[in-house]
């Protein structure tokens, strides 16, 4: 019970450290400016890329759609629409293409994160790396293992976390648990991926990496709680991915992997 404390309050002040860090030390600012600008132009990019596929495509799409769909689903359709304060006209007359407008704007905003974080993921290591030389006063980096052992344990992982998953869906069908396991279940997930900037430089082994994981699960669930916090935040979040991924580099040589930490003179 007081090492789950301990490890709850670490995580949670893991964002506010971070912050420190980063308005402590200027050679952060030149990479993290480029992911902001990055992260914005490809957002920029597909809202343009919408707006054009919507002025040509969504309209005769709709019309198309709309004398395929029973009657009875458009009156739900017309109730989702108005729940997020459409207008009623609108909602009621032109249902479908309202519909396809948002679900074209949010497959676009979803795009455009995914493509900034692909791109973005070189600048984050190096945000990574050079927190890790602040914190610990270097940067450890191991012999990456052959391409087909790394493969394999990239594998177990993923079938392991994906189990883990499955076990957790029949908990989404109990009203009262189900809020909880969602909150709990993405907590997790998203303090994991900002710890694995830096873990992902150890190239630990499968069963290393899962025995880690499983001792500081509330370090990295608290943590995961605070950063998926900023991730629902629109807009903002693009600016507070830098704050986690310090945050996850952080808790990753100081706590998770600790081996590399050195004290400075």
């Amino acid at each position: 019970m007081k090492n789950m404390i301990k490890q709850i309050g670490y995580g949670l002040s893991c964002p506010w450290r971070a912050t420190q860090i980063l308005f402590g030390n200027k050679i952060l600012w030149k990479y993290i400016f480029f992911t902001w600008l990055i992260a914005f132009f490809f957002l920029f990019l597909f809202y343009i890329l919408y707006i054009v596929f919507a002025c040509i495509y969504i309209a005769p799409m709709a019309e198309h759609l709309d004398e395929n769909i029973p009657a009875k689903m458009k009156k739900e359709l017309v109730k989702v629409l108005l729940s997020m304060g459409r207008p009623e006209d609108k909602a009621k007359e032109k249902t479908i293409e309202e519909i396809l407008h948002i679900f074209f704007l949010l497959l676009a905003i979803v795009l455009a994160l995914i493509v900034q974080a692909i791109v973005n993921k070189p600048i984050n290591n190096k945000i990574s790396k050079q927190v890790e030389k602040i914190v610990t006063g270097r940067i450890v980096q191991f012999k990456p293992p052959p391409f087909w052992k790394a493969f394999k344990q990239k594998m177990k992982e993923r079938f392991l976390f994906f189990f883990l998953s499955l076990l957790f869906v029949p908990v989404f069908y109990i009203p009262y648990l189900r809020s909880v396991a969602i909150l709990l279940y993405s907590s997790f997930f998203a303090g994991k991926a900002y710890c694995e900037y830096a873990l992902d430089r150890r190239y630990l082994s499968y069963d290393l990496k899962k025995k880690k994981m499983k001792k500081h699960f509330f370090l990295i669930s608290s943590l995961g709680l605070v950063c998926f916090i900023f991730l629902m935040i629109p807009v903002l979040n693009l600016l507070f991915i830098s704050v986690n991924i310090i945050s996850g580099t952080i808790a990753s040589v100081e706590k998770i992997d600790y081996r590399s930490s050195v004290k400075k003179k």
